[in-house]
């Protein structure tokens, strides 16, 4: 009597199908990064424009950028950077929050040293000796995306509940249906002010180069100190708050800052890297391809009988 074929012999075509299709990924998810198809590569021109000299940091000391502009917070309340700086020293950190590459690194970087600077004195944390203000640099992000990321890293940082006060995480549009021109005027309108340049890579503009940054302003918000590397001190980042809140000048970094390409690479090292780490898991994929395939002629051998 035939036998029914089994639930692995009725399901191998498409077992086999979804294998061909996961082994031709990598060099099609390779060229792919964020939320759109890669860029092409930042040009010689688009390289010198993203780069933060420490020329340009030395100009940016003693400057203040715009205060009064009006962005977003978590909630969707229109804020200033004049507010939310209250008086108090304040590291200030432009990113875009759905950055997939280089913002997510300073992120964690910051976070890292933020928990060693409590370690050291429980007062040097976010809203006690000093706050922490993001503000997105994506004129399309608004604040039902920036509300998740300061929960995730409030989580992260300390367990604090989403009502702690001392960080922020600042967008400039005020909802998703917005137009984005007003909150591009009002984000470049700072970041101009402080040296930092970003390049939207593709026609949508949700593609963003740009560099890193972490500055220090003091509590009238003046740049104190200016950073531009992806990890940081905890010593460092503490004394550098300290001469802010005081009212002083701080450092700059030696380095030029780094930039994320989204997928531009230039050295091709990233692009490299992902592809042989996407090839490399061809073998196992068509392996249990054919281990199905086997399994459902077997089965219809027997169905045969």
């Amino acid at each position: 009597m035939p036998r029914t074929p089994s639930l692995l012999a009725r399901l191998a075509p498409a077992v086999v199908l979804a294998c061909a299709l996961a082994a031709a990924a990598p060099a099609q998810n390779v060229g792919s990064y964020g939320m759109a198809t890669k860029p092409p590569p930042p040009s010689p021109e688009t390289l010198a424009e993203l780069t933060i000299t420490e020329e340009t940091q030395k100009k940016v000391q003693d400057t203040t950028p715009p205060l009064d502009g009006t962005w977003y917070d978590h909630t969707g309340a229109a804020v200033s950077l004049r507010e939310v700086i209250g008086g108090k020293p304040t590291i200030l950190v432009p990113v875009y929050i759905r950055c997939p590459r280089l913002c997510g690194e300073t992120i964690e970087n910051l976070l890292s040293c933020l928990r060693q600077m409590r370690e050291r004195d429980r007062e040097m944390t976010p809203g006690k000796a000093f706050n922490l203000v993001f503000v997105s640099i994506d004129d399309h992000e608004h604040p039902k995306i920036a509300a998740p990321r300061r929960d995730l890293f409030h989580r992260e940082l300390d367990g604090r509940t989403t009502a702690d006060p001392g960080v922020w995480f600042l967008v400039a549009n005020p909802g998703q249906f917005s137009d984005p021109s007003a909150a591009d005027k009002t984000i470049r309108e700072v970041t101009d002010s402080i040296g930092y340049r970003f390049v939207k890579a593709d026609k949508k503009g949700r593609e963003i180069q740009h560099p890193t940054a972490v500055l220090v302003l003091t509590p009238t918000g003046r740049v104190s100190s200016y950073n531009t590397a992806i990890s940081f001190d905890a010593a460092e980042l503490t004394e550098q708050v300290k001469t802010a809140a005081a009212g002083k000048t701080g450092s700059t970094s030696s380095l030029s800052a780094l930039a994320c390409f989204l997928g531009g690479d230039p050295t091709g090292m990233y692009r490299t890297a992902m592809r042989i780490l996407g090839w490399a898991g061809v073998p196992t994929v068509l392996l249990v391809g054919l281990v199905a395939y086997r399994g459902w002629r077997r089965s219809r051998a027997d169905v045969k009988l």
